[in-house]
């Protein structure tokens, strides 16, 4: 597999606090827990983190916890059929449109 992804931890405005960016085969849990870890140094008030399905992961809930704050996944509900937007997931979406610029 070729390619790359970018993993961001954004405020609640999309500004950018921490990018990570990893090999496109590295599953997203394990780029999150590698790009929230320098997050503690980043931002002393880093209370909680809000992430889509894919870092649903209790080992990705132990780096939280390490860091001082909480994971939160934000995920769709399941009887929900097309698209339908999430809660504070528009704010990295709108950063990642923004880098695309």
């Amino acid at each position: 597999m070729k390619g790359r992804q970018r993993h961001l931890l954004v405020d609640t405005d999309g500004r950018i606090t921490v990018a990570y960016v990893s090999p496109a085969d590295e599953t997203d849990r394990t780029g999150g827990a590698l790009g929230l870890r320098p997050a503690r140094h980043q931002t002393r008030r880093l209370a909680k983190v809000w992430a889509d399905g894919n870092y649903r992961s209790d080992w990705l809930d132990q780096v939280a916890a390490a860091q001082g704050c909480t994971l939160e996944i934000v995920s769709r509900e399941p009887e929900t059929k097309g698209f339908q937007v999430q809660p504070r997931r528009w704010v990295v979406e709108r950063t990642f449109a923004w880098l695309g610029k």
